[in-house]
């Protein structure tokens, strides 16, 4: 097959990035509580799986066990802009969720049902992400205009 020049632009299958261990932990510690999600981590972008190219993450979210909400993630803040998505798959109606979660921007809480975008801007505290139900597959990403994803602030909540 010959070499074509943007062939590389196109990444379709996972490149696995170093996924922090706080958030190993986390995540253990729960499904030893009886509380996780079965999931596929699809597809990554970032400085180390394509030079020069903006963060990207997407995730499947296919069913959530336990009766307690899963902290995906901690609150936290960047030093660069990021776009949280969560996709619902109800063809009838594509902006139903088909799950219940629950997220923070500052001190506010907001609880997601819909198909939504989420803009965070740099500086500014988000999370805790916390899954509560899951009714039908969601597909959850985030992106943001840095070529890594990290927290060069420091700051977790």
């Amino acid at each position: 097959m010959e070499k074509r020049r943007y062939s590389h632009f196109i990444v379709s299958e996972l490149r696995q990035a170093q996924v922090p261990t706080q958030m190993v932990e986390r995540l253990k510690r729960q499904r030893e509580r009886g509380v996780w999600m079965e999931s596929a981590h699809l597809l990554r972008l970032d400085d180390d799986a394509l030079k020069g190219s903006l963060y990207t993450d997407c995730v499947w979210i296919y069913e959530k066990r336990g009766q307690a909400p899963l902290e995906l993630e901690i609150g936290h803040d960047h030093d660069f802009d990021e776009v949280l998505g969560l996709v619902g798959t109800n063809r009838n109606d594509p902006y139903d969720l088909g799950g219940l979660i629950e997220f923070w921007i500052e001190d506010e809480k907001y609880m997601l049902t819909r198909s939504s975008l989420v803009f965070i801007p740099k500086g500014v505290r988000h999370c805790p992400l916390l899954l509560h139900e899951v009714r039908s597959p969601i597909f959850f990403f985030t992106t943001g205009n840095s070529t890594v994803y990290d927290r060069i602030t420091g700051k977790e909540y």
